[in-house]
């Protein structure tokens, strides 16, 4: 899991990377310097990754359920 500390310490390199925190969430930063939380799941075997910009901390998990929640397909599957 990903502490405050090394969420400000991640500074811009040659290339986009990202900084792995649990259940799929992580941390996206650019060249540029750009920081955005990421969560990479599976629906119908397809990969998904809807973005969510936070200005601080990581957000709660009650949080990332509602995420999977509203992307989900229509009917529920």
């Amino acid at each position: 899991m990903l502490t405050d500390a090394t969420i400000r310490k991640a500074k811009p390199r040659d290339k986009d990377y990202k900084l792995a925190d649990a259940g799929g969430l992580y941390l996206f930063v650019t060249k540029s310097g750009h920081r955005s939380w990421r969560l990479k799941y599976r629906f119908d075997g397809k990969e998904r990754r809807p973005r969510a910009r936070i200005r601080r901390s990581r957000p709660p998990w009650p949080w990332q359920r509602s995420l999977r929640r509203a992307f989900q397909a229509p009917g529920g599957r």
